[in-house]
């Protein structure tokens, strides 16, 4: 599980702030969550919203649910975990054409019960009733790096740094991955941007 302070205080090590190994003061903690959460408010406003619903403690943990096309917009708004699920033994039991929309469940694991039309699950895979249909998502690993890279540019220049060209490059990749999986209305090739590799230009590097 990571949390908002997993990544905040990766994040302040990056920056400088704080050295590896060393504690991080809570007054420090505190700030850098600031800008983590005026972070996320910004990208709503630029029509980038990770499904955010109110502003994140240190503790909350940081859930990248990344959809097919075929669940955003007002589905994400109203995303309710439900806990578990063994897509093996079907437990706890869920029907195709059957659930209440926004409610989605973790993947425990892999199995091949059928849900409407997906057939292959995944440990770590989220399955996400959009009113009509079961659908899948993933959890991505490369998204949360995106974040942290993003939050290291923000902390800098909240904190009157300025950040080594490798941060800003990895900043500058991070927007990319973020932007092209979760704008609205979504990127052409918000497919590929689960393949995403660093390097690779999909939208305005203006966005961050």
């Amino acid at each position: 599980m990571t949390t908002a302070g997993d990544i905040v205080n990766r994040a302040l090590v990056r920056v400088g702030e704080v050295g590896i190994g060393q504690s991080v003061p809570a007054e420090l903690s505190s700030a850098a969550l600031g800008a983590f959460n005026r972070m996320l408010r910004s990208w709503k406003s630029k029509d980038i919203d990770i499904g955010m619903t109110a502003d994140y403690a240190l503790a909350d943990e940081v859930l990248f649910l990344v959809p097919s096309p075929a669940i955003r917009g007002d589905t994400i708004d109203v995303l309710a975990s439900q806990g578990n699920w063994d897509a093996n033994a079907n437990s706890p039991a869920l029907a195709s054409g059957s659930g209440t929309k926004g409610y989605y469940y973790r993947v425990t694991t892999a199995g091949s019960t059928t849900l409407d039309s997906v057939t292959s699950w995944l440990a770590d895979d989220f399955a996400v009733f959009d009113g009509r249909y079961w659908q899948k998502a993933h959890n991505s690993d490369q998204l949360l790096w995106a974040l942290e890279a993003l939050l290291v540019k923000r902390i800098a220049d909240e904190f009157g740094q300025t950040p080594a060209p490798t941060l800003l490059e990895e900043a500058r990749d991070g927007m990319h991955a973020i932007s092209a999986a979760f704008m609205n209305p979504p990127y052409s090739g918000m497919d590929n941007a689960l393949l995403y590799m660093p390097g690779r230009r999909v939208v305005d590097t203006n966005l961050f």
